[in-house]
């Protein structure tokens, strides 16, 4: 069809089995990137952890803090710019992606390298071990006079509406709950007048993980 091979984007609801209906959400994905602060003319920019797309600017919808870029000093000033190296190199285990201006920063301070003009696309390799952290690999050096910490303690921003909650806990809870059904089969309880038997029905079936009274 005209839809294959194409990345889906929005909400949609789509039809499962005995008119079951819920809701798609589209994966959040997790980027390093530059977020504006400063006054008119003067910019200072904080290099965040963040979904994308970013919903406002200067929000608090962000998930960490792991450095800053100034701008309007020279690179060989000390306080052009602060990174944390362990927690950057985290973001970039669990998948984020850095932006242009985040991978440059990244490229100089020896932790990956670029491989090409999109870095928010992949287009970039690890110049140390991927598993490193939170204490610097062995061998590393930074040579430069700004600040490249390791070892620094996890400061995740608990925005409204962060959630966290495991796999296996999301896993557990059951299918009614987790993606929100409409339009589902009420569920007797007790008292209720039983029409239809239980046993090895298509209700148990739907609700696999979730204990169900069954009378014979």
């Amino acid at each position: 069809s005209e839809t294959e091979g194409r990345l889906w984007k929005g909400a949609s609801r789509y039809p499962r089995y005995q008119g079951f209906v819920y809701r798609r959400k589209m994966p959040k994905i997790v980027r390093l990137r530059l977020a504006r602060y400063g006054g008119t003319h003067w910019p200072f920019y904080r290099i965040l952890a963040a979904f994308q797309p970013r919903k406002q600017h200067r929000s608090g919808r962000f998930i960490e803090n792991v450095g800053f870029w100034d701008p309007m000093k020279e690179l060989d000033d000390p306080k052009a710019f602060r990174l944390k190296a362990d927690r950057a190199v985290h973001w970039l285990r669990r998948g984020a992606q850095p932006t242009d201006m985040v991978a440059n920063l990244l490229d100089m301070t020896g932790i990956i390298r670029r491989l090409g003009p999109n870095a928010k696309r992949g287009e970039w390799e690890w110049r140390i071990d991927k598993n490193a952290g939170p204490e610097a690999p062995e061998g590393y050096e930074y040579d430069g006079p700004q600040e490249v910490s390791w070892g620094n303690k996890p400061m995740k921003n608990r925005f409204k509406g962060y959630t966290k909650n495991s796999l296996s806990k999301i896993l557990k809870t059951p299918l009614i709950e987790r993606y929100g059904f409409r339009g589902y089969t009420r569920i007797p309880v007790e008292g209720d007048i039983i029409t239809d038997p239980l046993t090895k029905s298509s209700l148990l079936e739907a609700f696999p993980n979730t204990e169900l009274p069954v009378y014979d």
